[in-house]
């Protein structure tokens, strides 16, 4: 519900009963209970920070290149689809393996 960043503290100060445990070793979001209808949510590009390092979860389904395909050794990886330059491959054999018959693989510069 938080449109910008904000603090622990912030988030008990209108959520008394937040809390984090790690009795679980993953991380859980609970969005409530007493709801008098059913609770429909998402979360979305969730920021998490541990000692001034910060990543970033985007759930949204990679879209898959198919005739054009991306490598960048120095920010991709081959977990994302490859379809643009920002969603890059990191390896050559990855878009090789999702790249269609016929389809281009672009090696942007770098090592």
């Amino acid at each position: 519900m938080q449109a910008t960043p904000c603090t622990v503290a912030e988030i008990l100060s209108k959520w008394p009963d937040a809390g984090i445990s790690a009795a679980f070793d993953a991380i859980v979001l609970k969005a409530g209970s007493g709801w008098t209808v059913p609770f429909t949510g998402n979360v979305d590009q969730l920021v998490i920070g541990v000692n001034a390092v910060t990543t970033t979860f985007n759930f949204e389904p990679e879209t898959q290149c198919t005739t054009m395909c991306y490598v960048n050794a120095a920010t991709g990886s081959d977990a994302f689809g490859g379809d643009t330059p920002a969603s890059a491959k990191l390896t050559i054999q990855a878009a090789l393996n999702q790249v269609s018959a016929n389809g281009t693989v672009r090696v942007l510069p770098g090592t």
